[in-house]
């Protein structure tokens, strides 16, 4: 999970060649910041539920706890059988 959360970082994208990959009919060939913010978007679900990450930011938005994000988040996720 970090190593994927590192892979969408915006601000790191290098804008070297990559394996052409499509998200959402556009298809991306260099590792850009666009291609990035899609494959964030593209593949949250497959990381995270995002109902609970979307409430989670936005309780600590209302209620300012912006501090709170960092060091009060623990991702875990426990798998039903």
């Amino acid at each position: 999970m970090a190593a994927w959360i590192c892979s969408t970082d915006r601000e790191q994208a290098t804008n070297a060649v990559i394996t052409p990959i499509t998200y959402e009919g556009v298809e991306y060939t260099t590792d850009s910041s666009a291609y990035r913010l899609a494959k964030f978007r593209n593949e949250l679900t497959d990381h995270f539920i995002k109902d609970d990450v979307l409430y989670y930011y936005l309780f600590t938005e209302l209620f300012l706890m912006i501090d709170s994000r960092v060091k009060n988040s623990f991702p875990t996720l426990y798998a039903s059988n």
